[in-house]
C-alpha cells in the first residue's frame, strides 16, 4: 500500500457550510502525494454525509466518525493516530489553502532542515468575500519567543514525524497553543515561511467574549502548564495580547 508523503488532518463539527470549499483547496494542491483524514466529531447535521461523499470522490480522502462529541483536540488526535505520512499538516474545516501551500512549505522545510514549520496567511470573512492584509510571521520561534506571540496558525503548520517521532496533540484547553508550546519547550524550533499560503476564516459570531475566554485560557496555561510566576505570566500575557491585537487588525 502506498504511503503518502503528507497526511492532512481536519477535525469537522457542523462544518457543512465551509467544508466543501476547504476540500476544493486541498484537492487543488500542486503537490499531490497526500492523504486527507477528516474526523467528524459526531455532527448532528449533514456533515458526516458530506465527509463520506468527499471520501467517495477521491481515494486519497479518508473519513472517520466519532460516535459521541469529543471536542476538537480529540478529533485531531484520532486523525493523527490514523495518519501514515511522514509529514503532518493541519487544516481546519473552515480554512483554505492556496494551491502551492504544500509544495512551497515542504521545499522550505527540506532546504532549512526544519522539523516544525508555519507560514504567513490572510484572514477572510465568513462568506470568503473579503480578504485582509498579510499576517507576516517571524523567521523562527523558540519556546520563550512563542509564549509572547500569536504567530502560529494551526492551518499553516507542518510537522516532520521523522524528526519528531513522538509528536502528539496536547489534550487541554487551547490545544493549538499548548501543543506548539510543548514541542518548543523540548528544544525544537518553529521555522516561519513568510509567504501568503493560507486563508483563515473569521466568523461574525466570534464575539469579543470569546477573545476574553481565550486570554483566560492562555493565562491558565501560562501558570499551570508553563509554571510561570504571576509576574512573568502577566508580562507574557500582556505581550501575547498586544501581538494578538496587532494581528487582528487585518481587514
Amino acid at each position: 500500500m502506498h504511503q503518502p508523503t503528507v497526511s492532512v488532518i481536519t477535525g469537522a463539527y457542523h462544518s457543512l457550510s465551509t467544508l466543501t470549499e476547504t476540500a476544493y483547496s486541498v484537492m487543488a494542491q500542486d503537490f499531490t502525494d497526500w492523504e486527507w483524514i477528516i474526523v467528524d466529531d459526531a455532527s448532528s447535521d449533514a456533515t458526516p454525509a458530506l465527509c463520506k461523499a468527499l471520501s467517495d470522490a477521491d481515494q486519497r480522502i479518508r473519513s472517520l466518525f466519532h460516535t459521541q462529541r469529543l471536542l476538537h483536540n480529540c478529533a485531531r488526535e484520532t486523525g493523527l493516530e490514523a495518519a501514515t505520512g511522514r509529514y503532518i499538516a493541519f487544516i481546519d474545516a473552515d480554512d483554505l489553502w492556496l494551491p502551492h501551500k504544500l509544495s512551497r512549505q515542504l521545499a522550505f522545510m527540506q532546504t532549512n532542515t526544519a522539523a516544525f514549520s508555519f507560514t504567513a496567511y490572510r484572514r477572510i470573512d465568513e462568506y470568503s468575500t473579503r480578504t485582509g492584509r498579510l499576517i507576516h510571521v517571524p523567521p523562527s520561534l523558540t519556546h520563550q519567543q512563542f509564549l509572547k506571540n500569536t504567530a502560529i496558525a494551526a492551518s499553516t503548520v507542518i510537522i516532520d514525524r521523522e524528526a519528531i517521532p513522538d509528536f502528539g496533540i496536547v489534550k487541554i484547553p487551547h490545544e493549538d497553543f499548548s501543543t506548539w508550546s510543548a514541542l518548543l519547550k523540548r528544544g525544537h524550533v518553529a521555522y516561519g515561511l513568510d509567504e501568503d499560503l493560507m486563508r483563515y476564516r473569521v466568523r461574525a459570531t466570534a464575539a469579543s467574549a470569546n477573545k476574553w475566554r481565550q486570554m483566560r485560557t492562555v493565562w491558565r496555561n501560562l501558570r499551570q502548564v508553563e509554571r510561570l510566576s504571576p509576574l512573568a505570566a502577566a508580562v507574557t500575557l500582556a505581550q501575547y495580547g498586544l501581538n494578538a491585537v496587532r494581528k487582528h487588525r487585518s481587514f
